[in-house]
């Protein structure tokens, strides 16, 4: 298995993090003030999450570079930053980092860690953990392989698409 960075570790848990990142009530303050979350509350399983995510993705949600590349044979490429804010605004949780492959993915308070995408990668290769990013590093451009104003299109549809998708399927 390569690792991209055996030496890159988080240096806080999950739990360290979420007490620095509290707002004055002591609660965790996940959601920016310029993204707010959707008002809509969906009670929505992993599995169901995932078709849904599956048949939202489009070539218009893909990372711009990997485009050309995108098929619905594999739908989850280029799709890992736009997916783990929807995730996030449907499940909770922090989103994770690896700089190395530009990857972007889920993890829970629980510890447990959530790749919608993580399929878009050989089985082989395991991205590390290089941060937990706030919503604002992805939608603002804080990764320079990041165009913001075309994340925050990509991630606008997508949530509008699981936004639909869900309403249908619930």
């Amino acid at each position: 298995m390569i690792i991209c960075d055996n030496m890159s570790k988080l240096k806080n848990t999950y739990k360290e993090r979420a007490q620095i990142n509290t707002n004055p009530m002591g609660k965790i303050n996940l959601q920016p003030k310029t993204d707010p979350i959707s008002t809509k509350k969906y009670k929505v399983t992993i599995i169901q999450l995932k078709s849904v995510l599956e048949k939202a993705w489009c070539r218009k949600t893909c990372y711009p570079p990997s485009q050309e590349m995108w098929t619905p044979e594999t739908p989850c490429s280029g799709q890992c930053a736009v997916t783990s804010l929807v995730v996030q605004e449907i499940l909770g949780g922090e989103i994770k980092y690896c700089k190395h492959l530009h990857h972007y993915w889920n993890i829970f308070p629980d510890g447990k860690e959530l790749d919608f995408t993580r399929a878009q990668f050989p089985r082989n290769v395991k991205p590390c953990s290089d941060a937990i990013v706030l919503r604002e590093y992805i939608l603002t451009g804080g990764s320079m392989t990041i165009d913001s104003a075309r994340t925050r299109e990509r991630y606008k549809l997508l949530k509008q698409r699981v936004e639909k998708f869900l309403a249908d399927k619930l």
